[in-house]
């Protein structure tokens, strides 16, 4: 199914060659807030390939940890109780990569957290992500604003040393 097998009988190994390919995560991600068609996955994660999404989408489904649905005479792609599974994985893995940031580097990661936290809150729906996106766009310019205007006072200090 997966691309890799690590060889490995572990938890962890077993884990990653389910949900360690890229893209993998971030579709489940996307997925924990409620049920979503094709194109809106695409949309919300916008560098992701065609091929590539509707791989990961098969792989995920032959792991059992999604599914697709019919709803309303559209299909949907909506995580298994065991995808489900996954939220406090993905949510510690978010917090665990912003803890990582640091300077400007810390507005983008400010940035994610608040992808995330407005992905999970917005209807599923591609306007409502549309208007969830464009509001978090706007956090994170001003929240790089903010950064720089905070770093100008050590940019000048450090270049007083120099």
């Amino acid at each position: 199914m997966a691309a890799r097998d690590y060889g490995q009988y572990g938890g962890v190994a077993r884990a990653l060659e389910l949900v360690g390919e890229r893209w993998a995560l971030l579709i489940v991600r996307d997925l924990l807030v409620g049920p979503r068609r094709y194109g809106e996955l695409a949309a919300g994660l916008p560098r992701i390939p065609s091929n590539i999404l509707a791989t990961r989408l098969k792989e995920l489904q032959a792991a059992g940890v999604l599914r697709r649905a019919p709803h309303s005479r559209i299909i949907v792609y909506e995580l298994t109780p065991y995808g489900h599974e996954l939220e406090p994985v993905v949510l510690a893995l978010g917090a665990w990569g912003a803890v990582q940031a640091s300077g400007a580097g810390l507005a983008i990661a400010l940035g994610g957290v608040l992808h995330d936290t407005i992905a999970a809150i917005a209807p599923s729906t591609t306007f409502g992500a549309a208007l969830a996106y464009d509001f978090v766009y706007a956090l994170e310019i001003l929240l790089l604003i903010t950064t720089l205007v905070l770093m100008i006072p050590l940019i000048r200090r450090n270049a007083a040393y120099a």
